[in-house]
C-alpha cells in the first residue's frame, strides 16, 4: 500500500494531532449518567458525579458471578464480556512488546480506523496512544443508540468485541503490508476491565493521561500529542465526550488540578502488565 493511501487527512474529533485541523461539530446532547447507580460520598468537590456510584449492573446470562464483588476480585486473565451501557478500561500492547506505532502517520491512521469501527458502537471519554501500547476509557452504547450493528432484532446484547477486533485486524493488515512484516501485531485478547465505581472512573481518566509520562514518552503529559488531555481541558469540539468528563470534575480548572496528582496507587491493582 502506498503511503498516500494509508494516511487519512480527515481525522475528525481527536484533538491535537500535531497541527492537523479538526472540523467543528456540535457538542450538545451528551445526556447524563443519573440513575446508573447510587451516589458515592467520597468524591465531593469533583463536580456532578451523582448517579455514577457502582456502574456494575445485572450480569445475568454470563454464568455464576456470585462473590465477585469489585473489579479487583476478577480474574483478569479471563475475557470479560462487553455489555451495553457499561464503562470499560480498554488497553492493549504490541505482541511480544513490539511497537504498534512506527511513525507519526501510524497514529493518524489508527484514529481513522477508530472512528470507522468504534465510534458507532461506543462513547469514548479518554484515550492515550503510545509507541507500544494504548489506553481507552469507553462506554458501550445502549442497544437503541447503536448505528454500527445490523439485524439486532432478538439479540439480548450485541458482540461489542467484534468492532474492536475489526479495528485491530484492519490496522495490522495495513502495517504488515506497509512495513513488510507478517503475523499478529496486538496481544490477544485485548484487555478490558469493567469500571465499576466513580472512584475508579475519575482516577482512570488521570491515569490514562499521565501514562506517557510514566513510560518516558514525554516530559509533560499535558503536551503529549496523542492523548485526549488537551482536547478535554480546552473543551474542543470533538468526538470525545469531553464535556461529560469536565462535568465529572466540575470545571476545567478542577480537571487540571486533579491531574496534578499522581493517583496510580488507587487503581494499579486493577491494571495488569502496564
Amino acid at each position: 500500500m502506498e503511503s498516500s493511501t494509508v494516511i487519512s487527512k480527515d481525522l475528525t474529533g481527536f484533538g491535537n494531532l500535531s497541527g492537523l485541523e479538526t472540523p467543528r461539530t456540535d457538542l450538545t446532547g451528551f445526556g447524563n449518567l443519573s440513575g446508573i447507580g447510587t451516589l458515592r460520598t467520597d468524591l465531593t468537590g469533583f463536580g456532578n458525579l451523582s448517579g455514577l456510584g457502582t456502574l456494575r449492573t445485572d450480569l445475568t446470562g454470563f454464568g455464576n458471578l456470585s462473590g465477585l464483588g469489585t473489579s479487583e476480585e476478577i480474574d483478569m486473565s479471563q475475557e470479560i464480556p462487553l455489555i451495553s451501557g457499561q464503562y470499560y478500561h480498554i488497553y492493549n500492547r504490541g505482541n511480544n512488546g513490539e511497537n504498534l506505532f512506527i511513525e507519526e502517520r501510524n497514529y493518524q491512521y489508527f484514529f481513522e480506523l477508530y472512528i470507522r469501527h468504534i465510534y458507532p458502537v461506543a462513547n469514548t471519554y479518554a484515550y492515550c496512544l503510545m509507541k507500544n501500547h494504548f489506553h481507552l476509557l469507553a462506554q458501550m452504547k445502549q442497544v437503541e443508540d447503536l448505528t454500527g450493528f445490523q439485524n439486532l432484532s432478538g439479540l439480548e446484547s450485541p458482540n461489542y468485541s467484534k468492532p474492536f477486533s475489526n479495528l485491530f485486524n484492519a490496522y495490522t493488515k495495513t502495517i504488515n503490508k506497509t512495513y513488510l512484516r507478517t503475523g499478529s501485531l496486538f496481544e490477544r485478547p485485548f484487555k478490558r476491565i469493567l469500571v465499576d465505581s466513580d472512584t475508579y472512573l475519575i482516577h482512570l481518566v488521570n491515569y490514562i493521561h499521565q501514562n506517557p509520562l510514566k513510560h518516558g514518552f514525554t516530559n509533560d503529559f499535558r503536551t503529549y500529542p496523542y492523548s485526549s488531555y488537551q482536547t478535554i481541558y480546552q473543551q474542543k469540539n470533538s468526538r470525545i465526550e469531553g464535556q461529560q468528563v469536565i462535568d465529572w470534575f466540575g470545571n476545567p480548572m478542577s480537571f487540571a488540578k486533579f491531574h496534578e496528582q499522581i493517583n496510580e496507587a488507587e487503581i494499579q491493582h486493577l491494571i495488569e502488565d502496564d
